[in-house]
């Protein structure tokens, strides 16, 4: 059973809504998913799939590192260091997970959690063609 006990027992203890630390192994977090829609651990929850722009190679290897739950695949890591303006990649990488976790059943929306980096949000939110609840 690869579903974290701690998700089966907020649940049962009445969660509405769980968020998840920042994705960003879209291919784990699909197996994950699709292990709880399956489970019927989503019937009663939402869930609030987290995005954690990333401003730097230096941040994303230190949250690989240091933030539990997080984790960084190679690729992403290398995305960040290969290019030119780390801010804009960041920023790309953000709004194409936003696009892909559109996709992922079970995901309810997104978190979006900039830290330290709050004016990036709207740009994102921009780009990513995120709409209030009441305008979809």
């Amino acid at each position: 059973d690869a579903l974290p006990i701690w998700l089966r027992k907020k649940v049962a203890a009445g969660a509405q809504f769980i968020q998840t630390q920042g994705v960003f192994d879209l291919a784990r977090f699909e197996v994950f998913m699709r292990e709880a829609v399956d489970a019927g651990i989503l019937e009663n929850c939402r869930l609030l799939a987290g995005v954690i722009p990333l401003k730097s190679a230096r941040a994303a290897r230190f949250m690989n590192e240091r933030v539990p739950g997080v984790r960084i695949p190679d690729e992403v890591v290398r995305r960040m260091e290969q290019s030119r303006d780390q801010e804009e990649e960041g920023i790309r990488i953000a709004v194409e997970t936003v696009d892909a976790l559109r996709r992922v059943p079970g995901v309810a929306g997104v978190h979006l959690m900039a830290v330290a980096w709050e004016e990036a949000v709207p740009r994102i939110v921009s780009e990513a063609g995120i709409k209030p609840l009441g305008d979809r």
